[in-house]
């Protein structure tokens, strides 16, 4: 989708929770980015950023994407069967809500100018993927207190989802929880015996 497409998506969603998105608003929305937003302009951002949240985790529990599913493995070389390992079930519904949205959102950045808008979804899919689909560096959340923040969001965005289910099939929680369980052992057994002895645990 264009931004103009976003825009008349948002448009239609506000209407039906009795919200008038103005026509100013419109133009703000398609503006380049203030440095500082006033109030009003910073009220506008609270909507749509709460507007778009609530369009995200109605697809993940509805299971749809926001693009042609297809296009995940034209963009990243693999489909999330084969890099989740998993077909179906409420982490499945997810990820192809959440890659579709990030190619949406790609889409968008090809432009060197963010209007608000598009500012606005790109910090978004950021939030959803420091919680959901992190990448390895300093600003990591650690796995437990992402676990945590995923309960969170799916209980207050999409409570009809099977979150148990979501957590326990959670294949990004699954491997990160294993290391974590690989380096706990580290520190209860290198101490009295040594390294080896740690190199055996992990892989056996």
């Amino acid at each position: 989708m264009n931004l103009n497409q976003w825009v008349s998506l948002l448009i239609l969603i506000t209407k039906e929770q009795g919200i008038q998105i103005s026509n100013e608003q419109q133009k703000f929305l398609l503006s380049e980015y203030p440095e500082v937003p006033t109030s009003e302009q910073s009220r506008t951002i609270g909507i749509v950023s709460d507007v778009v949240t609530q369009l995200f985790f109605e697809k993940v529990s509805k299971g749809e994407t926001f693009g042609d599913i297809t296009r995940i493995k034209e963009r990243f070389g693999d489909t999330l069967e084969s890099n989740y390992g998993i077909s179906n079930g409420p982490f499945f519904n997810l990820a192809k809500t959440y890659w579709t949205f990030k190619i949406e959102v790609n889409d968008l950045r090809e432009n060197d100018i963010a209007p608000v808008l598009a500012q606005i979804l790109i910090d978004f899919e950021f939030l959803m993927a420091s919680v959901f689909f992190p990448t390895p560096g300093p600003k990591k959340i650690p796995v437990n207190l992402r676990r945590e923040k995923q309960r969170e969001l799916l209980e207050e965005f999409a409570p009809d989802l099977d979150i148990d289910r979501f957590l326990n099939e959670n294949p990004i929680l699954k491997v990160e929880g294993s290391r974590a369980g690989c380096l706990g052992l580290l520190l209860l057994i290198m101490i009295p015996t040594g390294l080896f002895v740690f190199i055996l645990a992990c892989l056996i």
